[in-house]
């Protein structure tokens, strides 16, 4: 098999690097645009920006001249797509050939520097490593064409089995070889064709089915450089894909896949490298230690935790876990917030707890009219808790609903923290899962704590658990009253969490009458959770928090 692949916008992503480059060079400004504090900044897209400068004056000029900056002496700016690598180890272990080939001229249009784009974008794909040789291909395997006619007669004269592209019009060429399999890499889905392809990951699906052990092998030989005896999977950890690796040595390793980051820019993994190796630093050995990690592969690689799930909590793991926020606390407070961003997910205020409902609800919502129940529930029970408590919370919020908890009153947290991602070993407990890492309100992971529909904690073990945090964060005065003015906010948030199965089905295609049977059956039963989680909220509002 052989593998033709584009260069610009297929392999190398200059989503951000427009806008960059825009700025840096002065054709646009940043005035008037606004940013979320609470979500990684998002820049204008390629399309919108070329839009925008074509309706001013003299546009088609500057477009082009921008092109030519963002191709070449500002390609620093640009990043290689998520999948990419993966896609290319995976080839190297199949034993695919694979060519680059690209219609690049050899200067960019207005560019009075003359920078050479091709050279320039060979010394990208260096610097990222992808021409080492580790990845299958090296420099004699990139080829560059004036003209796109001259492009496809290659991807014919090198017998290409497939042919990955995100223009269209490559596809139409009236020479394009009848034989080779076209593979439109359309990241904006424009385009409704059979063959396009919106990630990385859904391409290397297309191609070769599935990720195997064997590649996960290869990701750690070419990380590590030390020989891999064994990878088994480790099924039922969350949203990542988990390995044990053992060495020739004999060593384990816990292997960390993370979900693609294409459409996702939580940045899962250089969040939980960076926890691992502060908290390392500063001397809490309770969680696993950061051996190697690779952002172009999307993995890392941590110790092994040789422990065992937590089935029935105990008194002592509640106390143990609330020791565990003790370190953070005390850590928190001597670490600046410059040190890392907010935690995924993060509540500095009433009104960020009350967007995220909402933005919940929206998304949602938009889903429920395939299911009526869960509209009724929507549009009904749902609705009406969440006025009723909100109101309250606004009444009873101490201090301005909009005013963000000042830097002293936060905590650095795990975010998703609970039994679920706790380890019993023989040294004690081991924490893990820091995917979600950064600054939060206190109050928020004492409230999840609680709710959690993973856990189930007796009331005296609720009761402890308050009493063991309204004491780690006693000189927070107003911890206690946010805490009970937001309980039932975060509620809120953990019913529609639940609720999340209805809109993970959605474009998925449903290949037997059995699966179709289980998803309703998931969806109904996680329906009965938030409906039950609902009917709670409802009481704590009548009542009061009864584990105070």
């Amino acid at each position: 098999m052989i593998i033709g692949i584009d260069l610009d916008n297929t392999i190398i992503d200059y989503r951000n690097a427009f806008w960059q480059t825009a700025l840096a060079t002065g054709i646009l400004n940043d005035t008037g645009r606004k940013s979320d504090s609470n979500k990684k900044d998002t820049f204008p897209s390629k399309n919108a920006i070329k839009s925008y400068l074509l309706c001013r004056e003299n546009g088609d000029y500057q477009w082009e001249a921008l092109q030519g900056q963002v191709y070449g002496q500002y390609i620093h700016n640009a990043q290689i797509f998520p999948g990419v690598a993966n896609f290319l180890l995976h080839c190297k272990v199949r034993g695919v050939k694979v060519y680059i080939i690209s219609h690049k001229t050899e200067f960019g249009h207005h560019d009075t520097s003359q920078t050479p784009l091709r050279e320039e974008a060979l010394n990208f794909l260096k610097q990222n490593d992808l021409l080492s040789g580790d990845y299958g291909i090296q420099e004699k395997d990139v080829f560059f064409f004036d003209t796109r006619h001259e492009k496809v007669n290659k991807v014919k004269e090198l017998k290409c089995s497939y042919f990955i592209d995100d223009l269209p019009e490559v596809f139409r060429e009236d020479n394009f070889p009848k034989k080779t399999t076209k593979i439109l890499f359309d990241i904006q889905s424009e385009h409704a064709m059979n063959c396009a392809r919106k990630s990385w990951q859904d391409v290397n699906k297309f191609v070769f089915k599935q990720t195997e052990t064997d590649d996960i092998a290869m990701y750690v030989e070419k990380g590590i450089n030390k020989k891999v005896k064994s990878v088994q999977i480790i099924k039922g950890r969350g949203n990542s894909s988990v390995y044990k690796i053992e060495m020739n040595s004999g060593q384990e390793y816990a292997g960390k896949f993370y979900p693609d980051p294409t459409f996702d820019d939580r940045d899962r993994l250089a969040k939980e490298t960076k926890a691992c190796r502060f908290l390392h630093s500063y001397g809490i050995k309770s969680i696993p230690e950061h051996i190697w990690s690779d952002t172009n592969l999307n993995f890392g690689l941590f110790e092994w935790i040789n422990g065992k799930e937590i089935v029935e909590i105990t008194d002592d793991d509640v106390n143990r876990a609330a020791e565990f926020v003790t370190s953070l606390a005390k850590l928190s407070e001597h670490t600046s917030n410059k040190k890392f961003p907010l935690a995924s997910a993060a509540c500095l205020s009433g009104q960020m707890i009350e967007e995220q409902i909402r933005d919940r609800y929206a998304t949602i919502r938009e889903f429920a009219d395939y299911n009526s129940e869960l509209r009724r529930f929507l549009e009904n029970d749902f609705a009406h808790t969440f006025e009723t408590v909100l109101s309250k919370s606004k009444k009873l919020w101490p201090g301005k609903f909009e005013e963000q908890l000042s830097h002293n009153c936060q905590l650095l947290s795990p975010s998703d923290f609970g039994f679920h991602n706790i380890f019993l070993t023989k040294d004690g407990f081991k924490f893990f899962d820091f995917e979600y890492f950064g600054w939060d309100d206190p109050v928020k992971l004492t409230c999840d704590f609680l709710l959690h529909p993973g856990m189930v904690l007796s009331d005296k073990q609720k009761t402890l658990w308050l009493e063991s945090m309204k004491e780690i964060f006693s000189n927070d005065r107003s911890f206690s009253q946010r805490l009970r003015t937001s309980y039932g906010l975060y509620g809120l948030c953990w019913c529609l969490i639940m609720l999340n199965v209805f809109t993970d089905s959605h474009g998925e295609k449903i290949i037997s009458v059995v699966e179709k049977n289980k998803m309703e059956q998931k969806q109904t039963k996680q329906l009965e959770k938030s409906k039950k989680m609902l009917i709670h909220l409802n009481e704590t509002h009548k009542n009061g928090l009864t584990y105070e």
